[in-house]
């Protein structure tokens, strides 16, 4: 079906298939050759400001149409129940002492979906920071140079000197994750975190102040 290109046609449609929202997209993935063989449905599709359903739409039944379309004129719509999704879903790690030095590996995993589709993890870049002590200071353990994405999993080596009066147990691993171009961006607390309490506000703004620009 071809919609207008407002946002109200996608809206109805993804209404009428129970989804909370939706967005008109390119049809490449849907006319390639293994999706041949659709046909139009209908064409001139208006439909008012808040439309529930499709069913509630004024459209022209293709047969009827006084306008041929031809191919690439076709459009197609994403539907979802969450306009954009970016969270960092899991963090591991199995940080090692070695006399004043830490080392091991870490990995993270980035999700992030934009009405439904999988945003590529090309844009996105991730980072391994460290909490001192003092809850004040953010320090880098591993950045972008030094990992690999495999299937949304950005993985670290860990790589840490231990300075002053730090301790193994005062290790606090944090992945910092954002979508290259945007102001998108996200972190997680490693759940082995040795400080004594943890304020993932106060967190939020020294990555913030130190770490987005």
């Amino acid at each position: 079906a071809v919609v207008s290109t407002q946002s109200t046609g996608a809206m109805a449609i993804c209404g009428y298939f129970g989804y909370k929202t939706g967005q008109l997209t390119s049809p490449g993935q849907y006319t390639s050759k293994r999706a041949m063989g659709y046909t139009y449905g209908a064409t001139d599709v208006k439909c008012a400001l808040g439309t529930p359903s499709i069913d509630q739409c004024d459209y022209t039944d293709y047969s009827e149409a006084e306008v041929p379309c031809f191919e690439g004129e076709q459009l197609a719509v994403q539907c979802c129940n969450k306009a954009w999704n970016f969270e960092i879903s899991e963090l591991e790690s199995n940080p090692k002492e070695k006399g004043d030095k830490v080392r091991g590996k870490a990995m993270c995993k980035v999700e992030a979906m934009k009405y439904g589709k999988e945003i590529d993890q090309r844009m996105i870049s991730a980072m391994l920071l460290n909490l001192r002590p003092d809850g004040q200071t953010l320090e880098v353990v591993d950045e972008e140079g030094n990992l690999k994405v495999s299937k949304g999993y950005h993985k670290f080596r860990i790589r840490k000197d231990l300075v002053g009066s730090e301790s193994f147990e005062d290790l606090c691993l944090i992945c910092f994750a954002a979508v290259e171009g945007t102001n998108a961006w996200n972190f997680k607390v490693d759940e082995k975190c040795g400080l004594a309490s943890i304020d993932e506000i106060a967190i939020g703004e020294l990555i913030m102040k130190h770490m987005v620009r």
